[in-house]
C-alpha cells in the first residue's frame, strides 16, 4: 500500500465562543513567539553567602620592612651544654718577665738513679803535696808527753843554738796530722837572755798568715827552763802544717832555745817556699802579719803544741 504524506496545515479558524467557567484547565496552547525583553526589574534581595573558595597561589615576597625598635631583653635562659674545644690559637706576644717569686721549700731527695754505663773522663792530676815528716814511732808519739804535735821527737834536740840575732824573725814548721785546737806552745830555753825586751812567739797558717800570738816574753826569757807559753787566743789548725815564728829584741846576750844545728841544713833538703822546715825571715821588731821572707836556716828549733 502506498504511503500518503500529510498536507500543509490549514489557516487558523475564527476564535470560538467563551467556554464554560470551570476549574479544569484546558490543554496547553501552542507557545506563541517570544515577546520583546521587558525593562530590568529592581534587584532582588541578596542571597546567602556562598562557601569559601580555595586560596589562590602564594604571591611574590614583598620588600623587607624597616627594623622595628629593639624590645626589652627576655629572661635569661638556662646554660646550654659546653661546646667542644676549638682549635688552639697562635701564641701571643711574650709578656714582660715578672718579679722573682720566693724560694720554695726544699724538696725531698729523689730516688737514686741507676749507675751510668759510660765511664767519665779521668780528672787532671792534682799538684804534689808538701813532703811531711815521718810519722811518729809507735813507742813515742806526741801524746806520750801530753802534746798535740811537735817538730820532731824531743830527744833529738840535743843542742842549744842561739837565737840568730836581735830583731829578726825565725820560723820553724810543724806537721799537723789531724785538726787541732791549740792554746799553748812548749819549748826549752837552755840559756837565759840578758836585756831581753819585747819578744814574742806566733803561730802562722799554711798560707803564711799570723793566726795566733803570745804576750810579751821578755821577762820569761830572762830565765832558763822548759817554757809553756799561752797564746792570747787559742787557734784551730787544719790538717797540713803550721809555722812557729819567734822574734827576740834584746840589748845583751840572746837566749838559747833547744834544737839542732847542722851545717848544710839537711832538714831542708829538696824543700822550697813555705815547705822549708826551718827559715829566717825579715828584719823587724814585731811579728809580721804575713810571711814575706822565708830563707833556709841551719838551726832547727824544737817546739811542741798543746
Amino acid at each position: 500500500m502506498a504511503t500518503v504524506e500529510p498536507g500543509p496545515p490549514g489557516s487558523a479558524g475564527p476564535q470560538g465562543p467563551a467556554g464554560v467557567d470551570t476549574d479544569v484547565p484546558g490543554p496547553k496552547g501552542v507557545t506563541g513567539p517570544a515577546g520583546p525583553t521587558g525593562p530590568q526589574g529592581p534587584p532582588g534581595m541578596p542571597g546567602a553567602d556562598g562557601a569559601d573558595g580555595n586560596p589562590g597561589p602564594k604571591g611574590l615576597l614583598g620588600p623587607a620592612g624597616a627594623d622595628g625598635s629593639k624590645g626589652p631583653p627576655g629572661d635569661r635562659g638556662l646554660a646550654g651544654p659546653t661546646g667542644q674545644t676549638g682549635p688552639q690559637g697562635s701564641p701571643g706576644t711574650k709578656g714582660p718577665t715578672g718579679d722573682a717569686g720566693a724560694i720554695g721549700a726544699k724538696g725531698s731527695i729523689g730516688p737514686t738513679g741507676s749507675p751510668g754505663t759510660t765511664k767519665g773522663p779521668t780528672g787532671d792530676k792534682g799538684p804534689t803535696g808538701d813532703p811531711g815528716l815521718p810519722a811518729p814511732g809507735p813507742l813515742w808519739p806526741p801524746s806520750r808527753q801530753a802534746l798535740l804535735a811537735y817538730t820532731y821527737p824531743p830527744d833529738w834536740a840535743d843542742a842549744a843554738p842561739n837565737i840568730n840575732g836581735s830583731g829578726q824573725v825565725l820560723y820553724t814548721r810543724i806537721q799537723v796530722r789531724q785538726a787541732l785546737h791549740v792554746s799553748q806552745v812548749i819549748y826549752g830555753v837552755s840559756a837565759a837572755g840578758v836585756g831581753v825586751t819585747s819578744s814574742y812567739i806566733g803561730v802562722y797558717s799554711m798560707a803564711g798568715a799570723l793566726v795566733g800570738t803570745s804576750g810579751n816574753l821578755g821577762t820569761s826569757w830572762g830565765t832558763a827552763g822548759i817554757k809553756v807559753t799561752n797564746l792570747v787566743t787559742p787557734v784551730d789548725l787544719p790538717i797540713g802544717y803550721c809555722i812557729i815564728g819567734v822574734i827576740v829584741n834584746c840589748s845583751g846576750t840572746r837566749p838559747q832555745i833547744n834544737g839542732v844545728s847542722v851545717t848544710g841544713s839537711p832538714h831542708n833538703y829538696g824543700l822550697t817556699g813555705l815547705g822549708i822546715r826551718s827559715a829566717t825571715g825579715q828584719a823587724t821588731t814585731t811579728l809580721p802579719a804575713n810571711i814575706t821572707t822565708f830563707t833556709g836556716y841551719a838551726t832547727f828549733f824544737w817546739f811542741g803544741l798543746a
